[in-house]
């Protein structure tokens, strides 16, 4: 039985610079350049496969997907309300189907919810 299910629907700008930061319900994420994904642009599209499920009890089911340009962090949420904010250079771009490395560590029956990309602010800098 496949465990196949939906959890991002993203859309690239075309002639941008972007990446993909994907994060799993147990902590577990990666960064992937957007070029290695196929563009989908008919009806009844499968969607893609982005990380390798063969780790699958180490990292959980995927729970989001984040579209990265230069000038954005990820703002990571659990379901216990803690909360993470990583720039989004911390981490290396990796291979499509790679495993993932821990993003955030979660402990104690929390879980991922979801991973949000947020404008990056340099020290002293607030919006308002």
């Amino acid at each position: 039985v496949s465990q196949s299910r939906y959890v991002s629907i993203l859309t690239l700008a075309p002639n941008q610079s972007s990446e993909v930061m994907i994060i799993t319900e147990n902590g577990y994420g990666k960064k992937t350049n957007a070029d290695e994904y196929r563009t989908l642009n008919v009806r009844h599209a499968k969607g893609t496969k982005t990380i390798n499920v063969k780790k699958s009890d180490r990292n959980g089911l995927l729970a989001g997907a984040a579209i990265l340009t230069e000038d954005k962090d990820i703002l990571v949420l659990t379901q216990k309300g803690k909360m993470g904010r990583f720039s989004s250079e911390k981490f290396m771009s990796k291979g499509k189907t790679t495993a993932g490395n821990i993003v955030m560590d979660v402990s104690n029956g929390d879980k991922v919810q979801k991973i949000v990309a947020v404008n990056n602010f340099s020290k002293g800098e607030v919006e308002i």
